[in-house]
């Protein structure tokens, strides 16, 4: 399928980009050493070279991800973070404040395929590779889907560091599904077990807020100290290209991986 995509791309098909809010990411381990240190999951935020993985591997059909909301999710906002630029120093630096002068191994699982999952292997060995490079000495365990989501079910534990996966969101309220410390496994989705109290009060009052524009801005604040404690390594969102030829006519991007063709007809 994806040979017949980028066929029609080049030829006499019509590009465009769909598909819901999505962010790719690795969960980070914050109540086991060596990634229970902020400061090494800083680093490891600065070691990933996102940039050249959305165009050496991703070729532009990807974005650059600056923190856990996604572009078209309600509480996204361009500037709200800055995110972290590929500084493998700034990494070294904080992996030996933090007392890995000389990195450290660690594991990590994820899915051959699975929903949202984009070309997997691929991209975790880019950033192995980046990781590799400020001293971080990665090892895969690569699961089929099923397996992989009943495992992440159960929060990572104290023999491994990483999972990576992905997520797609059209409320902010997701922020509080996957960082409020009311949610650990097996209650909910925050295998890292981060905890913040901070971030806890500011979900607690968001939940609550009738004013839409009060409960944007909570969120945001929320956010801002989330990326910066670096639960996650965030990555990229994923613009989920379509080719469709141009006899296609009403055809319109769903925002979603549904598509309604009751009104599509070719010419």
């Amino acid at each position: 399928a994806t040979t017949e995509i980028y066929t029609l791309s080049l030829h006499d098909a019509l590009p465009i980009f769909a598909g819901p809010p999505h962010i790719w990411f690795w969960m980070l381990n914050c109540r086991a050493t060596p990634t229970r240190d902020r400061r090494v999951r800083q680093a490891m935020n600065y070691a990933v070279n996102r940039e050249g993985l959305v165009k050496d591997i991703l070729r532009n059909t990807a974005t650059v991800a600056k923190g856990p909301f996604p572009p078209g999710n309600p509480g996204y906002a361009k500037d709200n973070v800055a995110g972290y630029t590929y500084d493998p120093a700034r990494a070294r630096r904080l992996l030996a404040e933090a007392g890995f002068p000389n990195g450290f191994e660690m594991k990590c699982f994820y899915p051959a395929s699975g929903t949202g999952m984009m070309v997997p292997t691929p991209m975790n060995e880019y950033i192995q590779a980046n990781l590799r490079d400020v001293g971080i000495r990665v090892s895969f365990e690569v699961m089929e889907f099923g397996a992989f989501i009943a495992k992440a079910r159960l929060g990572l534990d104290d023999e491994t560091s990483a999972l990576q996966t992905s997520w797609s969101s059209n409320d902010p309220w997701w922020l509080e599904s996957m960082f409020h410390s009311d949610l650990h496994p097996p209650k909910g989705n925050v295998r890292t077990w981060y905890r913040n109290p901070e971030v806890d009060r500011l979900l607690d009052q968001a939940r609550r807020e009738l004013n839409e524009t009060r409960r944007l801005q909570l969120y945001r604040q929320a956010e801002k100290i989330i990326t910066d404690d670096a639960p996650w390594i965030f990555v990229c969102h994923d613009r989920s290209p379509i080719a469709y030829r141009a006899k296609v006519q009403n055809f319109v991007a769903p925002p979603s991986w549904n598509f309604d063709l009751r009104q599509v007809w070719l010419r």
